[in-house]
């Protein structure tokens, strides 16, 4: 059965990238998989292919993503990651074009339409307006706004740049689901930016570089809680 994400319940993207691997990233996901159910918040954890399919099978309410896929097919590749094989190790998603691997926009393009044709959730990163608008043309499922000037900063984007952003995407594609993310610290920070109209934020460096990483988790999956009853109110 397919794993799909919608705009229900709040999202939280947790993206280790190389900070942590093994035994203590399976540790750290099995913390994130328990807050997910408690909070009823719909988590995300991107891993390695390395370490995807030991953490896909070992949780139960993590959508587990890959960090990243090129848009290739099966054939004589080397050292590329197919789709179909990151969807047979575990994975119900990918990230595209994360500022750190980038592609041109052509690649993220057909790399969206690759993960759609292996039933993968397409998550692609947009450092402006107008590139959040062109995902949102692309068709992929959600798009995660971060401005480069954030990134593993200590701000967060204001709430009136937050709902720019989110309006002109949605007028795009109504059904895409906006993440604004750079700059998130705390589970404050998170329900901030939650509460400001976006579907879901995540962190990297917030969580890994914290003192610890465990309880940063359980405090950023609160805090988008807390971010969505918010809106509600």
């Amino acid at each position: 059965m397919v794993k799909t994400m919608d705009g229900s319940k709040p999202i939280f993207v947790i993206n280790p990238k190389n900070e942590m691997h093994g035994d203590h990233l399976l540790d750290l996901a099995l913390i994130a998989d328990s807050s997910a159910a408690n909070y009823d918040v719909q988590v995300i954890l991107t891993c390695s292919p390395c370490d995807l399919y030991r953490i896909s099978v070992a949780t139960r309410h993590l959508f587990v993503f890959g960090q990243h896929i090129d848009p290739i097919v099966s054939g004589s590749t080397t050292g590329k990651i197919l789709p179909e094989a990151l969807q047979a190790a575990g994975a119900v998603g990918t990230m595209i074009n994360h500022p750190e691997t980038q592609m041109i926009f052509s690649d993220v393009q057909k790399s969206i339409v690759r993960a759609h044709a292996c039933d993968l959730i397409s998550l692609v990163f947009a450092q402006t307006l107008e590139q959040a608008v062109a995902v949102a043309w692309m068709k992929a499922d959600m798009v995660m706004v971060e401005e480069p000037q954030f990134i593993a900063s200590n701000t967060i984007l204001d709430s009136s740049y937050i709902r720019q952003v989110t309006e002109a995407v949605l007028k795009v594609k109504s059904d895409m689901l906006v993440l604004q993310g750079a700059g998130i610290r705390s589970g404050m920070d998170v329900q901030q930016v939650i509460a400001n109209g976006v579907q879901g934020t995540g962190s990297s460096s917030g969580i890994f570089k914290a003192e610890n990483p465990q309880r940063m988790i359980v405090e950023m999956i609160e805090g988008a809680r807390r971010g969505w009853d918010a809106r509600k109110v």
